[in-house]
């Protein structure tokens, strides 16, 4: 399929279903996505729990979707 394709993997702003709160540890990844994910890396329990920040670009303009724990001035 098209992502055996890419020579790069994906990185996802978090791990959970939609309407789910995001996982705090691999446990509750491995959970919500059991066999469906090929690998786990573990990095321990988030510092912060608070999600990361997720922005659109389209046509040269940003726009935050989703304020994480690091500030963004678009101004």
């Amino acid at each position: 399929g098209f992502l055996n394709k890419l020579d790069t993997p994906i990185v996802a702003p978090s791990a959970n279903p939609s309407g789910l709160t995001p996982a705090e540890d691999i446990h509750k990844a491995i959970e919500y996505f059991k066999a469906k994910v090929d690998l786990y890396i573990d990095r321990g329990k988030s510092e912060t729990n608070i999600p990361s920040t997720i922005v659109k670009i389209k046509n040269s303009k940003i726009k935050i979707l989703r304020q994480g724990s690091k500030q963004i001035d678009l101004a």
